[in-house]
């Protein structure tokens, strides 16, 4: 509960003042007047004002019957109300205050676009496409100090890891730990049995099931020379050998039948560049263990004979062997011919010369220590996977359409974009930095579906990640349902809290309530809106009031701190009228809301950090992104690509455009309608977004009239008509 102003003690003790007697009722009135602004009141003057004639004992039992009676008529009221001293029971009157307690003000926002629409119009399972998909990384181990080492390194929780679990095949089923990102990268951790047949089996099914960027075998290998190599060193495969694979010829000579697969070029370039840097940081290279590049003998059996292991050196005929395990041909195997990276980095133990039993436990858990060590130094370094390079606009989009003319119109722009409730509509997920994919799911020329998500339960899901991106990019074009979703989201938290359930408070900004965009002036003498004056400006012109005290920016911050969910709905609203340098200080001052609350957190805190929820236009991103990283703000070292979850809303499809209109024009001939929209230019493209499928139903007898009439009907008729209105 919070201390009450004396405008919110007002609004409370008005709420109750029905169940008050009118003597409780006139002393309340009394004592609101005595209570200042921050709504606190000296004892002493309560007692004097009150009750004037009574000594200090009797109007102390005086004072405890009025507020006992306040309490009483509250709780008939069903309003949470209590009160509280400051200074010790000792003390005397003059020397204590009194002052209220309730809950937080009510911070609902206004939600015109939900409230305006009728239940029969909502439309089902609309389409949305993953913008950037998690890029997954697999880490395989393969014996108990792998296990151990990488969960040291990739794990510091005190509580467990989140377990994925996928059928890639009616009867297979599979399962990784959740690691979290690391360098922008989602880390799956799989322990799989040892040998290169389990290792093919596992990732083939990892394959199918998560689809990952690559998967990296992580652990212990033998090396193959005590004198030029040390216990400890990190062994890293550019390319295999598989010494079963072999032929015995005349005499009992056996030669080597296999290949030399290399390892995915990209991962090995990468631990060279990082090798490098970290053997020139004095800072690091004490501690960081020595990188041996090379080949890696692979095969089935477990090797402990020197005699053996020269035999396969000798066979091999390789002067860059660096060392042997049992896994890399399965890993191999499970990916050749697939766009899935592999490696294999795995720490010498042993040197397979018969003392493999030799504190066998002690060096296998420093070998696998060193290896996870490596691997996850790698992965925090973010240059496996580097942003994808700008590409200019094509200016091919949206200018060529009729939609863009009817949501530039003045008139529409009054009306609100967003007059459908997308309930179940999709999204893909496509990274901020892949502007050839956006580009690609905008148009609706990306048909891979399998990443596609349901926006809205997609949100819930990214709410309850623990080691999830904190923010969230809802893009979509000129009328594709990102307000709604946003809405959606919001009422379906705030109601949440209401029933008492255990979830996240919200709190919902439009964007186009930012009045204030001249001030306050910034250090380089731009002007532009910051957090605390944007958020205003919300509370002012998009809230709803609880009593004469509407909510303050202080109240924000203190739901904000329990862990909110932070929506900021069209960020196009305002950076289309600040132009692009002054939108980028804008939308940084947004984002500071997440490190603002992490400073302010308490150090014994159990609420979760907020998250942010942030909505646009598709084509601001990719303007902006292209210029200056307006999202990210890389070029500050602000937030990075990783740190988003960003899906861009699909188009409506053939089944969702007939329920629709099916739930408006109640009666009509639907089969009728389709082929009629099917018929007029660009009607077909018009009738997928939600905002414009609106306007076809709803002129659609005007439309029937001009074509029997045999008037040209296209895409612009629907501006003329509005317009005109």
């Amino acid at each position: 509960m919070q201390i009450l102003s004396r405008s919110r003690a007002q609004s409370a003790f008005q709420r109750l003042s029905p169940n008050l007697s009118a003597g409780l009722r006139n002393l309340s009135s009394q004592l609101l007047a005595l209570l200042s602004a921050d709504g606190t009141v000296s004892v002493a003057l309560l007692h004097q004002q009150l009750f004037p004639v009574a000594d200090t004992k009797t109007a102390s039992a005086q004072l405890s019957n009025l507020l006992k009676g306040l309490l009483a008529a509250a709780s008939a009221s069903g309003l949470a109300l209590n009160y509280e001293y400051s200074g010790s029971k000792k003390a005397t009157a003059a020397q204590r205050t009194l002052r209220f307690l309730g809950p937080a003000p009510l911070l609902r926002a206004e939600t015109e676009t939900l409230d305006a629409i009728a239940p029969a119009q909502r439309i089902e399972g609309q389409r949305a496409g993953v913008l950037a998909p998690e890029r997954i990384v697999v880490l395989l181990t393969f014996n108990d100090h792998e296990f151990k080492a990488v969960r040291q390194h990739f794990w510091s929780a005190s509580t467990p890891p989140g377990v994925r679990q996928k059928s890639p095949s009616p009867d297979t089923s599979i399962s990784a730990d959740d690691l979290g990102l690391h360098g922008g990268l989602q880390v799956l951790h799989h322990h799989s049995r040892q040998g290169n047949r389990e290792s093919q089996r596992a990732a083939s099914d990892l394959l199918q099931a998560f689809k990952p960027a690559a998967i990296v075998a992580v652990g212990i290998a033998f090396g193959l020379d005590d004198q030029t190599q040390n216990l400890g060193d990190v062994l890293v495969s550019s390319f295999l050998v598989d010494y079963e694979l072999s032929k015995v010829a005349r005499g009992g000579n056996i030669d080597l039948r296999g290949g030399r697969p290399p390892a995915a070029r990209r991962w090995v370039r990468a631990v060279e560049q990082l090798n490098q840097r970290c053997n020139s940081d004095p800072a690091v290279a004490t501690t960081w263990p020595c990188l041996r590049l090379g080949g890696l003998l692979t095969g089935e059996k477990l090797v402990d004979d020197y005699n053996y292991r020269e035999q396969l050196k000798g066979l091999a005929a390789q002067g860059d062997l660096v060392g042997g395990e049992m896994e890399a041909a399965g890993l191999f195997k499970a990916l050749e011919g697939t766009h899935t990276d592999w490696l294999v980095v795995k720490a010498i133990c042993d040197w397979a010369d018969g003392t493999k039993g030799k504190d066998k436990e002690r060096r296998q858990q420093d070998a696998a220590e060193n290896a996870a060590l490596v691997v996850k130094t790698l992965l925090d370094s973010d240059t496996l996977y580097p942003e994808f390079p700008d590409t200019p606009p094509t200016g091919d989009n949206l200018q060529e359409f009729d939609a863009a003319w009817l949501m530039q119109s003045s008139v529409l722009s009054e009306i609100d974009e967003k007059l459908h409730l997308t309930q179940g509509q999709k999204a893909k997920f496509v990274r901020l930095d892949n502007q050839t994919l956006a580009n690609k799911v905008v148009k609706g020329q990306d048909d891979d579906s399998d990443s596609d998500v349901v926006a809205f339960d997609d949100i819930l899901a990214w709410l309850n990640e623990t080691n999830g991106p904190p923010l969230y990019a809802l893009l979509g074009e000129y009328g594709m349902g990102k307000t709604t979703t946003s809405q959606r989201v919001f009422e379906h938290l705030r109601l949440a809290k209401a029933k008492g359930e255990n979830s996240r408070p919200a709190v919902y900004f439009d964007l186009r309530k930012v009045q204030r965009l001249e001030a306050p002036k910034g250090r380089d003498g731009e002007t532009f809106p910051n957090l605390k004056s944007a958020i205003e400006d919300c509370l002012s012109n998009g809230y709803l009031s609880d009593g004469p005290e509407a909510p303050s920016y202080g109240d924000v911050l203190n739901v904000i701190d329990q862990g909110a969910l932070v929506i900021f709905d069209g960020l196009d609203e305002v950076i289309s009228r600040t132009g692009e340098q002054r939108g980028l200080s804008f939308t940084a001052n947004l984002l500071r809301a997440l490190p603002d609350a992490k400073i302010r957190r308490a150090a014994n805190s159990l609420a979760p950090l907020p998250k942010v929820l942030l909505s646009c236009r598709t084509q601001y991103f990719r303007s902006l992104n292209e210029q200056n990283n307006h999202l990210t703000g890389e070029h500050r070292g602000a937030q990075t690509a990783s740190q988003y979850r960003a899906v861009v809303l699909r188009p409506f499809t053939e089944a969702q455009i007939r329920d629709y209109l099916s739930a408006t024009l109640h009666g009509g001939n639907i089969d009728a309608v389709m082929a009629q929209i099917s018929a007029i230019h660009n009607l077909t493209d018009l009738s997928k977004r939600p905002f414009t499928l609106k306007l076809v139903a709803q002129f659609m007898p005007e439309i029937e009239q001009m074509q029997a009439a045999k008037r040209t009907v296209t895409g612009a008729t629907l501006y003329r008509k509005v317009a005109l209105q």
